[in-house]
Protein backbone atom coordinates (compact mmCIF):
# COMPACT_ATOMS: atom_id res chain seq x y z
CA UNK A 1 0.00 0.00 0.00
CA UNK A 2 1.77 3.30 -0.97
CA UNK A 3 2.28 5.86 1.43
CA UNK A 4 -0.52 8.32 1.56
CA UNK A 5 1.03 12.09 0.83
CA UNK A 6 1.38 14.01 3.87
CA UNK A 7 -1.61 17.35 3.59
CA UNK A 8 1.32 19.63 4.72
CA UNK A 9 5.54 19.22 3.55
CA UNK A 10 6.08 21.52 6.37
CA UNK A 11 4.83 19.48 8.81
CA UNK A 12 6.93 16.56 7.79
CA UNK A 13 9.95 18.68 8.15
CA UNK A 14 8.94 20.09 11.20
CA UNK A 15 8.62 16.68 13.07
CA UNK A 16 12.00 15.65 11.74
CA UNK A 17 13.13 19.04 12.96
CA UNK A 18 12.15 18.22 16.47
CA UNK A 19 14.01 15.16 16.91
CA UNK A 20 17.28 16.31 14.91
CA UNK A 21 17.06 19.42 16.92
CA UNK A 22 17.55 17.60 19.78
CA UNK A 23 20.39 15.50 18.70
CA UNK A 24 24.09 17.49 18.85
CA UNK A 25 25.74 17.96 15.42
CA UNK A 26 29.44 17.39 14.87
CA UNK A 27 30.92 20.62 13.48
CA UNK A 28 28.03 22.39 13.80
CA UNK A 29 28.57 24.05 17.34
CA UNK A 30 32.43 23.07 17.80
CA UNK A 31 33.33 24.89 20.97
CA UNK A 32 29.99 23.20 22.61
CA UNK A 33 31.36 20.21 20.97
CA UNK A 34 35.00 20.00 22.52
CA UNK A 35 33.26 20.65 25.63
CA UNK A 36 30.76 17.66 25.23
CA UNK A 37 33.87 15.29 24.49
CA UNK A 38 36.13 16.52 26.95
CA UNK A 39 33.17 15.85 29.33
CA UNK A 40 32.53 12.59 28.41
CA UNK A 41 36.44 11.74 28.17
CA UNK A 42 36.74 12.84 31.78
CA UNK A 43 34.02 10.95 32.85
CA UNK A 44 35.31 7.57 30.78
CA UNK A 45 38.50 8.23 32.56
CA UNK A 46 37.51 8.77 36.01
CA UNK A 47 35.17 5.77 35.45
CA UNK A 48 38.00 3.33 34.64
CA UNK A 49 40.01 4.36 37.37
CA UNK A 50 37.09 3.89 40.03
CA UNK A 51 36.39 0.65 38.00
CA UNK A 52 39.96 -0.32 38.71
CA UNK A 53 39.32 -0.45 42.39
CA UNK A 54 35.97 -1.76 42.99
CA UNK A 55 36.07 -4.73 40.31
CA UNK A 56 37.43 -7.23 42.40
CA UNK A 57 35.28 -6.26 45.73
CA UNK A 58 31.92 -5.37 44.23
CA UNK A 59 30.90 -6.42 40.93
CA UNK A 60 27.42 -5.07 40.55
CA UNK A 61 28.48 -1.49 41.42
CA UNK A 62 31.11 -1.87 38.62
CA UNK A 63 28.14 -2.95 36.28
CA UNK A 64 25.99 -0.21 37.68
CA UNK A 65 28.74 2.25 36.17
CA UNK A 66 29.40 1.11 32.73
CA UNK A 67 25.84 1.71 32.46
CA UNK A 68 25.44 5.08 33.49
CA UNK A 69 28.42 5.79 31.21
CA UNK A 70 26.69 4.19 28.01
CA UNK A 71 23.13 5.71 29.16
CA UNK A 72 25.20 9.47 29.13
CA UNK A 73 26.71 8.52 26.01
CA UNK A 74 23.35 7.63 24.82
CA UNK A 75 21.83 10.56 26.28
CA UNK A 76 24.65 13.08 24.91
CA UNK A 77 24.43 11.98 21.60
CA UNK A 78 21.50 9.72 20.69
CA UNK A 79 18.56 10.94 22.99
CA UNK A 80 15.99 9.33 20.35
CA UNK A 81 17.14 5.70 21.28
CA UNK A 82 15.84 6.08 24.55
CA UNK A 83 12.13 5.25 23.51
CA UNK A 84 12.99 2.77 22.15
CA UNK A 85 15.63 0.96 24.46
CA UNK A 86 12.82 1.62 26.95
CA UNK A 87 10.51 -0.69 25.26
CA UNK A 88 13.37 -3.00 24.56
CA UNK A 89 14.26 -3.38 28.27
CA UNK A 90 11.07 -3.52 29.52
CA UNK A 91 8.93 -5.60 27.37
CA UNK A 92 10.68 -8.10 26.52
CA UNK A 93 9.96 -11.81 27.98
CA UNK A 94 13.70 -12.91 29.21
CA UNK A 95 14.60 -16.35 30.77
CA UNK A 96 15.14 -16.41 34.77
CA UNK A 97 17.90 -14.45 35.98
CA UNK A 98 18.27 -12.40 33.17
CA UNK A 99 15.91 -9.43 33.87
CA UNK A 100 18.20 -6.69 33.37
CA UNK A 101 17.85 -4.91 37.19
CA UNK A 102 19.98 -3.78 39.88
CA UNK A 103 19.68 -3.25 43.87
CA UNK A 104 20.88 -0.46 45.67
CA UNK A 105 20.04 0.90 48.85
CA UNK A 106 17.59 -1.77 49.82
CA UNK A 107 15.62 -0.78 46.73
CA UNK A 108 15.25 -2.46 42.95
CA UNK A 109 16.01 -1.07 40.06
CA UNK A 110 14.71 -2.42 36.73
CA UNK A 111 16.93 -1.17 33.69
CA UNK A 112 13.96 0.15 31.83
CA UNK A 113 13.14 2.73 34.80
CA UNK A 114 16.38 4.13 34.20
CA UNK A 115 16.10 4.14 30.48
CA UNK A 116 12.43 5.70 31.13
CA UNK A 117 13.60 8.04 33.16
CA UNK A 118 16.51 9.15 30.74
CA UNK A 119 13.50 9.40 27.96
CA UNK A 120 12.29 11.54 29.90
CA UNK A 121 15.01 13.94 30.50
CA UNK A 122 15.44 14.15 26.89
CA UNK A 123 11.62 14.53 26.34
CA UNK A 124 11.65 17.59 28.47
CA UNK A 125 14.03 19.55 25.92
CA UNK A 126 11.44 19.02 23.40
CA UNK A 127 8.06 21.48 23.92
CA UNK A 128 5.05 19.68 25.39
CA UNK A 129 1.59 20.58 24.86
CA UNK A 130 -0.55 22.31 26.90
CA UNK A 131 -3.38 20.08 27.13
CA UNK A 132 -0.48 17.82 28.01
CA UNK A 133 1.15 20.26 30.64
CA UNK A 134 -2.37 20.39 32.18
CA UNK A 135 -2.77 16.47 32.46
CA UNK A 136 0.23 16.64 33.70
CA UNK A 137 -0.77 19.05 36.58
CA UNK A 138 -3.97 17.02 37.19
CA UNK A 139 -1.71 14.02 38.20
CA UNK A 140 1.20 15.88 40.01
CA UNK A 141 -1.95 17.09 42.41
CA UNK A 142 -3.16 14.15 42.50
CA UNK A 143 0.23 12.47 43.59
CA UNK A 144 0.76 15.67 46.42
CA UNK A 145 -2.35 15.25 47.82
CA UNK A 146 -1.90 11.28 48.42
CA UNK A 147 2.12 12.64 50.11
CA UNK A 148 -0.10 15.36 52.06
CA UNK A 149 -2.60 12.90 53.39
CA UNK A 150 0.36 10.27 54.64
CA UNK A 151 2.18 13.27 56.38
CA UNK A 152 -1.01 14.49 58.02
CA UNK A 153 -2.15 10.65 59.04
CA UNK A 154 1.08 9.33 59.95
CA UNK A 155 1.08 7.01 56.70
CA UNK A 156 4.87 8.60 55.28
CA UNK A 157 7.04 5.20 55.00
CA UNK A 158 9.13 3.11 52.85
CA UNK A 159 5.58 1.72 51.91
CA UNK A 160 4.91 5.45 50.51
CA UNK A 161 7.52 5.20 47.94
CA UNK A 162 6.50 1.47 47.09
CA UNK A 163 2.98 2.79 46.08
CA UNK A 164 4.78 6.04 44.27
CA UNK A 165 6.79 4.01 42.20
CA UNK A 166 4.86 2.82 39.35
CA UNK A 167 2.39 5.94 39.93
CA UNK A 168 5.84 7.78 38.56
CA UNK A 169 6.44 5.59 35.70
CA UNK A 170 3.18 6.45 34.42
CA UNK A 171 3.90 10.14 34.41
CA UNK A 172 7.33 9.47 32.73
CA UNK A 173 5.82 7.32 30.11
CA UNK A 174 2.75 10.30 29.50
CA UNK A 175 5.52 12.83 29.20
CA UNK A 176 7.69 10.93 26.95
CA UNK A 177 5.07 9.43 24.69
CA UNK A 178 3.36 12.75 24.09
CA UNK A 179 6.68 14.14 23.04
CA UNK A 180 7.24 11.23 20.30
CA UNK A 181 4.20 10.49 18.83
CA UNK A 182 4.69 13.44 16.44
CA UNK A 183 8.34 12.76 15.38
CA UNK A 184 10.00 9.39 13.32
CA UNK A 185 10.83 8.51 16.85
CA UNK A 186 7.22 6.79 17.15
CA UNK A 187 7.57 4.75 14.00
CA UNK A 188 11.02 3.38 15.31
CA UNK A 189 9.37 2.44 18.93
CA UNK A 190 6.32 0.66 16.50
CA UNK A 191 9.10 -1.31 14.83
CA UNK A 192 10.69 -2.38 17.79
CA UNK A 193 7.68 -3.42 19.43
CA UNK A 194 7.26 -5.88 17.05
CA UNK A 195 10.79 -7.35 17.11
CA UNK A 196 10.44 -7.44 20.69
CA UNK A 197 6.99 -9.57 20.41
CA UNK A 198 8.33 -11.97 17.72
CA UNK A 199 10.95 -12.07 20.03
CA UNK A 200 9.15 -13.14 22.79
CA UNK A 201 6.65 -15.00 21.69
CA UNK A 202 9.78 -17.52 20.14
CA UNK A 203 10.69 -17.61 23.66
CA UNK A 204 7.81 -18.12 26.00
CA UNK A 205 6.79 -20.83 23.07
CA UNK A 206 10.22 -22.45 23.79
CA UNK A 207 9.74 -22.44 27.09
CA UNK A 208 6.03 -24.11 27.17
CA UNK A 209 7.77 -27.10 24.92
CA UNK A 210 11.05 -27.35 26.25
CA UNK A 211 10.19 -26.23 29.93
CA UNK A 212 12.70 -23.09 30.09
CA UNK A 213 11.79 -21.13 33.60
CA UNK A 214 11.10 -17.73 32.26
CA UNK A 215 11.28 -14.34 34.42
CA UNK A 216 8.01 -13.52 35.46
CA UNK A 217 5.35 -16.14 36.66
CA UNK A 218 4.61 -19.61 35.28
CA UNK A 219 1.65 -21.69 36.99
CA UNK A 220 -0.76 -24.45 35.85
CA UNK A 221 -3.12 -22.74 33.74
CA UNK A 222 -5.78 -23.71 35.62
CA UNK A 223 -8.01 -21.73 38.51
CA UNK A 224 -7.00 -22.22 42.10
CA UNK A 225 -8.16 -25.85 43.43
CA UNK A 226 -8.03 -27.11 40.28
CA UNK A 227 -4.87 -28.68 37.85
CA UNK A 228 -3.99 -28.51 34.14
CA UNK A 229 -1.68 -30.03 31.83
CA UNK A 230 -0.71 -26.43 30.49
CA UNK A 231 1.20 -23.51 31.73
CA UNK A 232 0.79 -19.99 31.89
CA UNK A 233 3.36 -17.83 31.37
CA UNK A 234 3.02 -14.34 32.24
CA UNK A 235 6.19 -12.17 31.33
CA UNK A 236 7.49 -8.61 31.30
CA UNK A 237 5.50 -9.31 27.11
CA UNK A 238 2.03 -10.06 28.32
CA UNK A 239 0.43 -6.73 28.41
CA UNK A 240 2.53 -4.84 26.23
CA UNK A 241 1.08 -7.84 23.66
CA UNK A 242 -2.20 -6.79 25.14
CA UNK A 243 -1.82 -3.26 24.43
CA UNK A 244 -0.92 -3.79 21.29
CA UNK A 245 -3.49 -6.36 20.03
CA UNK A 246 -5.80 -4.20 20.96
CA UNK A 247 -4.81 -1.12 18.83
CA UNK A 248 -4.67 -2.91 16.29
CA UNK A 249 -8.48 -4.80 16.91
CA UNK A 250 -9.37 -0.99 17.37
CA UNK A 251 -7.92 0.52 13.97
CA UNK A 252 -9.53 -2.21 12.15
CA UNK A 253 -12.53 -1.81 13.53
CA UNK A 254 -12.30 1.37 12.69
CA UNK A 255 -11.75 0.77 9.23
CA UNK A 256 -8.59 2.38 9.22
CA UNK A 257 -5.89 -0.16 9.16
CA UNK A 258 -6.89 -3.78 8.09
CA UNK A 259 -5.31 -7.22 10.04
CA UNK A 260 -3.66 -7.68 6.42
CA UNK A 261 -1.08 -4.72 7.12
CA UNK A 262 -0.76 -5.28 10.85
CA UNK A 263 -0.77 -9.15 11.13
CA UNK A 264 3.38 -8.73 12.50
CA UNK A 265 1.91 -7.22 15.56
CA UNK A 266 -1.32 -9.40 15.86
CA UNK A 267 -0.19 -12.55 15.13
CA UNK A 268 2.59 -12.36 18.04
CA UNK A 269 0.73 -10.85 20.57
CA UNK A 270 -2.46 -13.41 20.00
CA UNK A 271 0.26 -15.88 20.77
CA UNK A 272 1.79 -14.14 24.08
CA UNK A 273 -1.61 -13.48 25.30
CA UNK A 274 -3.11 -17.12 24.71
CA UNK A 275 -0.02 -18.77 26.48
CA UNK A 276 -0.89 -16.39 29.36
CA UNK A 277 -4.36 -17.56 29.90
CA UNK A 278 -5.76 -15.00 31.65
CA UNK A 279 -9.84 -13.33 31.79
CA UNK A 280 -8.35 -10.22 32.15
CA UNK A 281 -7.35 -10.16 28.56
CA UNK A 282 -11.00 -10.78 27.17
CA UNK A 283 -12.44 -8.07 29.05
CA UNK A 284 -9.79 -5.65 28.08
CA UNK A 285 -10.60 -6.61 24.63
CA UNK A 286 -14.20 -6.50 25.09
CA UNK A 287 -14.09 -2.80 26.07
CA UNK A 288 -11.53 -1.70 23.09
CA UNK A 289 -14.23 -3.28 20.83
CA UNK A 290 -16.67 -1.77 22.29
CA UNK A 291 -15.20 1.88 22.56
CA UNK A 292 -14.09 1.35 18.84
CA UNK A 293 -17.40 0.98 17.85
CA UNK A 294 -18.90 3.95 19.31
CA UNK A 295 -15.77 6.27 17.87
CA UNK A 296 -17.38 5.05 14.61
CA UNK A 297 -20.40 7.29 14.83
CA UNK A 298 -22.56 5.66 12.02
CA UNK A 299 -24.44 2.39 12.65
CA UNK A 300 -23.95 1.01 9.15
CA UNK A 301 -20.47 0.98 9.85
CA UNK A 302 -20.56 -0.34 13.87
CA UNK A 303 -23.12 -3.22 11.87
CA UNK A 304 -20.50 -4.05 9.24
CA UNK A 305 -17.68 -4.02 12.17
CA UNK A 306 -19.70 -6.26 14.01
CA UNK A 307 -20.32 -8.53 11.24
CA UNK A 308 -16.24 -8.64 10.97
CA UNK A 309 -16.09 -9.44 14.96
CA UNK A 310 -18.23 -12.37 14.38
CA UNK A 311 -17.06 -13.54 11.26
CA UNK A 312 -13.39 -13.58 12.53
CA UNK A 313 -14.18 -14.74 16.18
CA UNK A 314 -15.80 -17.82 14.61
CA UNK A 315 -13.32 -18.68 12.50
CA UNK A 316 -10.91 -18.45 15.51
CA UNK A 317 -13.52 -20.67 17.51
CA UNK A 318 -13.20 -23.09 14.28
CA UNK A 319 -9.89 -23.00 14.24
CA UNK A 320 -9.11 -23.88 17.62
CA UNK A 321 -12.04 -27.07 17.68
CA UNK A 322 -10.73 -28.38 14.74
CA UNK A 323 -7.21 -28.45 16.78
CA UNK A 324 -8.46 -30.00 19.39
CA UNK A 325 -10.49 -32.71 17.77
CA UNK A 326 -9.24 -36.49 18.14
CA UNK A 327 -8.84 -36.17 14.22
CA UNK A 328 -6.06 -34.16 14.27
CA UNK A 329 -4.20 -35.11 17.79
CA UNK A 330 -2.07 -37.69 16.03
CA UNK A 331 -0.06 -34.92 13.65
CA UNK A 332 3.22 -33.76 14.99
CA UNK A 333 2.58 -31.20 17.67
CA UNK A 334 -1.32 -31.47 18.12
CA UNK A 335 -1.07 -32.99 21.48
CA UNK A 336 0.49 -29.81 23.04
CA UNK A 337 -1.92 -27.82 21.09
CA UNK A 338 -4.66 -29.73 22.38
CA UNK A 339 -3.71 -29.53 25.68
CA UNK A 340 -3.40 -26.03 25.27
CA UNK A 341 -6.55 -24.89 23.94
CA UNK A 342 -8.18 -27.60 26.59
CA UNK A 343 -6.62 -25.38 29.29
CA UNK A 344 -7.71 -22.14 27.67
CA UNK A 345 -11.42 -23.01 27.55
CA UNK A 346 -11.73 -24.61 31.01
CA UNK A 347 -9.20 -21.35 32.86
CA UNK A 348 -10.97 -18.73 30.55
CA UNK A 349 -13.76 -19.58 28.63
CA UNK A 350 -15.68 -21.14 31.32
CA UNK A 351 -14.17 -19.14 33.88
CA UNK A 352 -16.05 -16.12 32.78
CA UNK A 353 -19.16 -17.48 34.03
CA UNK A 354 -21.13 -16.17 36.91
CA UNK A 355 -20.70 -19.86 38.52
CA UNK A 356 -17.52 -20.22 38.16
CA UNK A 357 -16.55 -16.89 39.85
CA UNK A 358 -18.83 -16.95 42.94
CA UNK A 359 -16.42 -19.92 43.76
CA UNK A 360 -13.22 -18.46 42.03
CA UNK A 361 -11.05 -18.39 45.15
CA UNK A 362 -9.05 -15.33 43.29
CA UNK A 363 -12.32 -13.76 42.78
CA UNK A 364 -13.59 -13.97 46.58
CA UNK A 365 -10.01 -12.64 47.44
CA UNK A 366 -10.76 -9.32 45.65
CA UNK A 367 -14.21 -9.39 47.29
CA UNK A 368 -12.44 -9.28 50.30
CA UNK A 369 -9.90 -6.62 49.65
CA UNK A 370 -13.14 -4.32 47.97
CA UNK A 371 -14.78 -4.80 51.48
CA UNK A 372 -11.71 -4.02 53.60
CA UNK A 373 -11.34 -0.85 50.58
CA UNK A 374 -15.04 0.58 51.50
CA UNK A 375 -14.75 0.52 55.02
CA UNK A 376 -11.31 2.88 54.68
CA UNK A 377 -12.95 5.43 52.29
CA UNK A 378 -15.90 5.31 54.32
CA UNK A 379 -12.97 6.48 57.67
CA UNK A 380 -11.45 9.39 55.47
CA UNK A 381 -13.72 10.03 52.16
CA UNK A 382 -12.15 13.40 50.89
CA UNK A 383 -8.39 13.19 51.13
CA UNK A 384 -8.10 9.54 51.89
CA UNK A 385 -5.31 7.96 54.32
CA UNK A 386 -2.37 8.71 51.79
CA UNK A 387 0.41 6.90 49.79
CA UNK A 388 1.42 4.36 52.36
CA UNK A 389 -1.80 3.18 54.17
CA UNK A 390 -2.46 -0.34 55.24
CA UNK A 391 -6.11 -1.04 54.50
CA UNK A 392 -5.61 -4.22 56.53
CA UNK A 393 -3.54 -6.39 58.53
CA UNK A 394 -0.60 -8.43 57.10
CA UNK A 395 -0.70 -12.14 57.10
CA UNK A 396 1.62 -14.86 57.07
CA UNK A 397 4.85 -14.63 57.54
CA UNK A 398 7.85 -11.97 57.06
CA UNK A 399 9.12 -11.76 53.75
CA UNK A 400 5.75 -13.57 52.57
CA UNK A 401 3.88 -11.12 49.31
CA UNK A 402 1.47 -11.43 52.14
CA UNK A 403 2.80 -9.82 54.81
CA UNK A 404 5.19 -7.07 52.77
CA UNK A 405 2.84 -5.94 50.29
CA UNK A 406 -0.67 -7.31 50.30
CA UNK A 407 -1.56 -4.60 53.09
CA UNK A 408 -0.82 -1.61 50.57
CA UNK A 409 -1.78 -3.41 47.28
CA UNK A 410 -5.53 -3.81 45.87
CA UNK A 411 -6.67 -5.63 42.48
CA UNK A 412 -9.61 -2.76 42.31
CA UNK A 413 -7.31 0.51 41.54
CA UNK A 414 -10.26 2.34 41.58
CA UNK A 415 -10.89 1.44 45.62
CA UNK A 416 -7.48 1.79 46.28
CA UNK A 417 -7.11 5.18 45.16
CA UNK A 418 -10.19 6.48 46.91
CA UNK A 419 -8.88 4.69 49.68
CA UNK A 420 -5.40 6.46 49.47
CA UNK A 421 -5.90 9.86 48.47
CA UNK A 422 -10.12 9.70 48.33
CA UNK A 423 -13.04 11.07 46.28
CA UNK A 424 -10.91 14.06 45.20
CA UNK A 425 -7.43 12.23 44.31
CA UNK A 426 -10.14 9.84 42.22
CA UNK A 427 -11.48 12.66 40.34
CA UNK A 428 -8.10 14.50 39.35
CA UNK A 429 -6.91 10.85 38.03
CA UNK A 430 -10.01 10.38 36.07
CA UNK A 431 -9.73 13.92 34.93
CA UNK A 432 -6.14 13.53 33.81
CA UNK A 433 -6.50 9.80 32.32
CA UNK A 434 -10.09 8.95 31.66
CA UNK A 435 -11.51 12.31 30.01
CA UNK A 436 -8.13 12.60 27.21
CA UNK A 437 -9.31 9.44 26.24
CA UNK A 438 -12.67 9.65 26.52
CA UNK A 439 -12.71 12.34 23.79
CA UNK A 440 -11.48 10.95 20.56
CA UNK A 441 -14.18 8.37 21.31
CA UNK A 442 -17.26 10.69 22.13
CA UNK A 443 -16.17 14.16 20.08
CA UNK A 444 -17.50 13.72 16.71
CA UNK A 445 -15.30 15.17 14.14
CA UNK A 446 -12.53 16.39 16.72
CA UNK A 447 -9.86 13.34 16.98
CA UNK A 448 -8.23 10.96 14.30
CA UNK A 449 -8.69 7.19 13.48
CA UNK A 450 -5.10 6.98 15.28
CA UNK A 451 -6.22 8.94 18.36
CA UNK A 452 -9.59 7.03 18.41
CA UNK A 453 -7.41 3.14 18.10
CA UNK A 454 -5.19 4.24 20.97
CA UNK A 455 -8.01 6.06 23.07
CA UNK A 456 -9.80 2.64 22.88
CA UNK A 457 -7.10 0.81 23.82
CA UNK A 458 -6.28 2.76 26.62
CA UNK A 459 -10.25 2.30 27.85
CA UNK A 460 -9.88 -1.59 28.00
CA UNK A 461 -6.24 -1.01 30.42
CA UNK A 462 -8.73 1.48 32.43
CA UNK A 463 -11.71 -1.25 32.27
CA UNK A 464 -9.11 -3.98 33.32
CA UNK A 465 -8.16 -1.97 36.33
CA UNK A 466 -11.00 -2.97 38.13
CA UNK A 467 -9.85 -6.32 38.90
CA UNK A 468 -6.05 -6.07 37.93
CA UNK A 469 -4.56 -2.62 38.90
CA UNK A 470 -2.79 -1.46 35.61
CA UNK A 471 -1.32 2.18 36.71
CA UNK A 472 0.44 0.15 39.84
CA UNK A 473 1.79 -2.56 37.75
CA UNK A 474 5.15 -2.73 36.09
CA UNK A 475 5.12 -2.19 33.08
CA UNK A 476 2.10 -1.87 32.86
CA UNK A 477 1.72 1.84 34.64
CA UNK A 478 4.18 3.05 31.62
CA UNK A 479 2.14 1.30 29.20
CA UNK A 480 -1.39 2.71 30.56
CA UNK A 481 0.77 6.07 30.48
CA UNK A 482 1.84 6.25 27.05
CA UNK A 483 -1.26 5.35 25.86
CA UNK A 484 -2.71 8.11 27.43
CA UNK A 485 0.30 10.35 26.28
CA UNK A 486 0.19 9.39 22.27
CA UNK A 487 -3.65 10.78 22.88
CA UNK A 488 -2.63 13.91 24.44
CA UNK A 489 0.52 14.61 22.06
CA UNK A 490 -2.04 13.65 18.77
CA UNK A 491 -4.09 16.58 20.31
CA UNK A 492 -1.59 19.43 19.40
CA UNK A 493 -3.06 22.48 17.63
CA UNK A 494 -3.80 21.25 13.69
CA UNK A 495 -2.09 17.04 14.04
CA UNK A 496 -5.76 15.94 13.90
CA UNK A 497 -6.15 17.30 10.77
CA UNK A 498 -3.58 15.57 8.90
CA UNK A 499 -2.67 12.52 7.78
CA UNK A 500 0.23 10.13 9.72
CA UNK A 501 2.14 7.55 7.82
CA UNK A 502 4.54 5.37 9.27
CA UNK A 503 6.08 2.12 7.87
CA UNK A 504 5.11 -0.81 7.86
CA UNK A 505 8.03 -3.14 9.15
CA UNK A 506 7.25 -6.47 7.87
CA UNK A 507 7.96 -4.70 4.54
CA UNK A 508 11.55 -3.62 5.54
CA UNK A 509 13.44 -0.08 5.08
CA UNK A 510 11.41 1.04 2.13
CA UNK A 511 8.33 -0.79 1.01
CA UNK A 512 4.40 -0.37 2.23
CA UNK A 513 3.45 2.04 4.90
CA UNK A 514 1.52 1.96 7.71
CA UNK A 515 -1.38 4.66 6.84
CA UNK A 516 -3.71 6.28 9.13
CA UNK A 517 -5.83 9.34 7.73
CA UNK A 518 -7.05 11.88 9.56
CA UNK A 519 -10.15 13.04 8.97
CA UNK A 520 -10.76 17.22 8.60
CA UNK A 521 -12.24 18.34 12.22
CA UNK A 522 -15.73 20.19 12.42
CA UNK A 523 -15.09 23.71 13.14
CA UNK A 524 -16.40 23.91 16.67
CA UNK A 525 -15.57 26.84 19.37
CA UNK A 526 -14.50 24.37 21.90
CA UNK A 527 -11.64 22.80 19.75
CA UNK A 528 -8.44 23.35 21.22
Amino acid sequence: MPVVPDSSAHYRSRTRAIVESSRPRMGANLPTERVRVGVLGATLATAATFLGYTAASNSTLVGIVLLAVVGAAIFVYRPDWLAPATIVLGCAALPAGLTPSFSLGGFTFPAYEIALFAALMAALRISINRWTKFNLSLLATWLLIGVGSATLTGNLSVHTIGDLRNLGQLFMALVVAATVINTPVAERCAVVMKWVLWGSVVLILTASTAGIALAGRSEQAALVGESAEATRYLTAATYPALATLCICVALAVLGTVPFRVTWSWTLPSILILFLAFSRNHILGIAITVIAALVALRSLNAAFAATARIVLGGTTIGAIAFLAASPAMSDLPGMKWVTVQVNSYSARVVEGINSDTLQRDPSALFRQEENDLLRQSVYEAPVFGHGFGYAYKPPAGGRGTWMFEQAPYYAHNFYLWATAKTGIVGLILFGAATVIPVLIPILRTGSSSRLASGISAAALGFLAISFVAPMPLGSPTAAILGAMVGCVCGLQRAGNWSKTTSFRNPSQGGSGDALCVRQPEPVQSSGQS
